[in-house]
């Protein structure tokens, strides 16, 4: 007889965790993993559809949600996590932001922080190492709704259990590893994002630019095109508390003074300001379509219109502005960024040379450095041939 199934929440959405392929021990120390996230069915607000999440026992293309119980019954745990987090991510596309990240909190859930990184840099030894003296909130995936509060994703913390198979990871209880309450949803104070070097002897936080960090939140983020406004939601998140902030550190404990005064500290207002671009309905980029191959001429003649390539969502910070198209950010910076801004509308080379002298001064190469930006932007997908004459002779010049 299958083994009862248990509910769990994961930032927002519920699962019935349906365990075929296990006997009742093996299924209660599943759920134990499991226990911050373990829920009733029917506590609380309306989540709306509980889903199915099976663990099959045999290889066959699933219904729905869930995962194969490997040969090795302690493989699974980590198996179940990697499953869940990517379902979990599928059915809150387009409503919440999602980053790889390990979430803390204060003690009495009023304040978060999310700690962003790359696989393998550390989020989950964060998590450990700190969640004993803050409130434990995820240590691989931070939810932010549209109000800038973080929903918990209080899963088992994945471990890696040898320094030289970093691929092989055990599961722990955030109960059993005694890491501090898991709040329900907690206001975010700022975002951090983490730099693991060994040779740093003390930790540094440091302020950055608004397109630094963006960029490097936008690589670890999922299904972040799938937003509304993406980059100006984005924008929105990282300055929360004067970010965004860099924690540069060799051992994260070293790191606990620091970041118990970012979250003491009183809000913050953003201190950094953008102008945010989204794109007209017929000139945005579709969601769910790749960028493509753009096909950049060799040359352009004075008279050639360029304009913008259909695109996500822009924002322009300083003399620089990214661009998002479908799922790949751009950084477009000096000359680059007068003519991505002119570019509006059809533009001729001719006009947007003018324009670049208009801003940056008058130089006797002005026609072949614009004519150059200019092909680099064709090239890159970011800017559109828009018109006729096509190219047919070298740049004036």
């Amino acid at each position: 007889m299958p083994a009862a199934p248990f509910v769990i929440e994961t930032f927002g959405v519920r699962w019935r965790v349906v365990p075929s392929a296990l006997e009742d021990k093996e299924t209660a120390w599943l759920r134990n993993l499991w226990v911050r996230a373990v829920v009733g069915e029917g506590d609380g607000p309306d989540h709306g559809t509980v889903e199915d999440f099976v663990i099959r026992s045999v290889e066959e293309e699933p219904v729905g949600a869930g995962v194969l119980r490997p040969p090795e019954l302690s493989d699974l745990p980590y198996a179940m996590s990697r499953a869940m987090t990517a379902a979990s991510i599928t059915r809150q596309r387009g409503e919440l932001l999602m980053l790889h990240a390990a979430g803390l909190s204060t003690l009495d859930g009023s304040q978060a922080l999310a700690l962003v990184a790359s696989s393998g840099m550390g989020k989950s030894t964060a998590s450990r190492v700190l969640g004993r003296h803050f409130g434990y909130l995820s240590d691989e995936t931070v939810a932010i709704d549209a109000d800038l509060r973080v929903l918990p994703y209080p899963k088992p913390l994945s471990l890696i259990v040898a320094a030289d198979a970093a691929h092989r990871k055990e599961e722990h209880s955030p109960d059993d590893l005694a890491l501090g309450p898991t709040p329900r949803r907690a206001p975010l104070a700022a975002l951090v994002i983490l730099e693991r070097d060994e040779h740093v002897r003390r930790p540094t936080l440091t302020a950055l630019d608004l397109v630094t960090g963006m960029v490097d939140v936008v690589a670890q983020s999922s299904s972040l095109n799938q937003l509304d406004h993406p980059l100006d939601r984005l924008a929105r998140t990282v300055t929360v508390g004067g970010g965004p902030y860099r924690l540069t550190y060799a051992e994260i404990d070293d790191c606990r003074p620091l970041l118990t005064d970012l979250l003491a500290a009183a809000p913050e207002a953003p201190t950094l300001t953008w102008r945010h671009h989204p794109p007209p309905p017929e000139r945005a980029h579709p969601a769910d379509t790749a960028l493509g191959t753009p096909a950049a001429p060799a040359e352009l003649r004075g008279d050639a219109l360029v304009c913008r390539a259909p695109w996500t969502d822009a924002v322009e910070a300083g003399d620089e502005v990214l661009v998002l198209i479908g799922d790949r950010p751009f950084r477009v910076s000096g000359i680059g960024t007068t003519l991505w801004l002119r570019a509006e509308g059809p533009i001729s080379l001719d006009a947007l040379t003018a324009a670049a002298v208009e801003v940056h001064g008058d130089h006797p190469e002005a026609p072949r450095y614009v004519g150059d930006a200019v092909l680099s932007l064709l090239a890159a997908g970011v800017l559109a041939e828009c018109g006729r004459p096509r190219a047919v002779s070298s740049l004036p010049g």
